[in-house]
């Protein structure tokens, strides 16, 4: 059995147990009050409860067919039959003693219906109503959102002339990166954005929209190449536009691309004073879009 008929398995376990528990302390009460009106010799009240007793037994059992009648349907991946299923359980939830809201005439009209309804919605359907997960090898790539944040670590090399001295210095930078790929143009490239700041004795934002072309969407090994365009402020405070290109690959734990690193060289093209390190590395992730869940 799969896991995600597993997980459905235990959904309708613990669904028949609500319904059990909540269909025993009804019969419990019913049957108090059974009890009290034969004590009191009150003959019209007890017939009328042993009716709704013996409605309340019968309803109880026949939610318990319809449950593994679902369960069935379910493990059988008919989900014409799970729909219809489910409104027959609704129907029979929400019917009280006196009334007959689940005729079959009702339950006719139900199974037209849904079998007028393509099988894919209703498996949409039921999926979006029991809140289901899917794997993340079962969502499109344009539902998927690639993400990176990495680091790197660079020297600047600084000369001091004095009247009667020359010295170099060596300064520290380092930098942290964030970027995604989310806007699909299709299935080997994307838009997204960068964001770029580098700390220590120099300091240097950037941030912008960027192109990525992806090599093989379907291996666990994802090279890619991007370039990215935006705005940013240097150390001496004033803005430029920088023009980013990178080149590097994503290494992904498994297939479904849930966690992977990744490592890249960086080339900053228009800034006379380059702050960004050369190389980077971190850790990339894959996760689904919101409205796609």
């Amino acid at each position: 059995m799969s896991i995600k008929k597993a997980g459905l398995t235990a959904v309708l376990l613990i669904f028949g147990a609500i319904c059990f528990a909540q269909s025993t302390f009804k019969l419990d009460s019913l049957n108090n009050e059974l009890k009290t009106a034969i004590e009191n010799k009150e003959k019209k009240k007890e017939a009328s409860l042993r009716e709704e007793i013996q409605y309340e037994e019968n309803k109880a059992k026949k939610l318990k067919d319809l449950t593994e009648d679902k369960k069935i349907a379910i493990f059988q991946e008919d989900y014409d039959r799970v729909i219809l299923v489910e409104k027959q359980i609704e129907n029979t939830k929400e019917s009280k003693y006196g009334e007959n809201k689940t005729s079959s005439s009702s339950l006719n009209d139900i199974a037209s219906v849904v079998s007028n309804t393509n099988t894919n919605e209703n498996k949409k359907v039921f999926e979006k109503k029991n809140k289901l997960s899917k794997p993340f090898s079962e969502y499109d790539y344009s539902d998927k959102i690639i993400g990176q944040f990495g680091m790197g670590f660079k020297t600047v090399d600084y000369t001091y002339n004095g009247y009667y001295t020359s010295e170099t210095y060596s300064e520290f930078l380092m930098s942290y990166h964030f970027a995604n790929s989310r806007w699909w143009v299709n299935k080997y490239l994307a838009g997204g954005m960068f964001y770029d700041i580098v700390f220590g004795d120099y300091f240097d934002l950037s941030v912008g929209p960027q192109m990525t072309a992806f090599a093989d969407f379907d291996a666990v090994v994802l090279p890619y190449t991007s370039l990215g365009m935006g705005l940013g402020i240097d150390d001496d405070g004033e803005t430029y536009l920088p023009i980013v290109y990178k080149l590097g690959s994503h290494i992904f734990f498994k297939q479904e691309r849930n966690f992977g690193l990744f490592f890249e060289l960086n080339l900053s093209l228009n800034h006379e004073y380059d702050y960004m390190p050369a190389y980077r590395f971190g850790l990339s992730w894959t996760r689904i879009k919101r409205k796609s869940r």
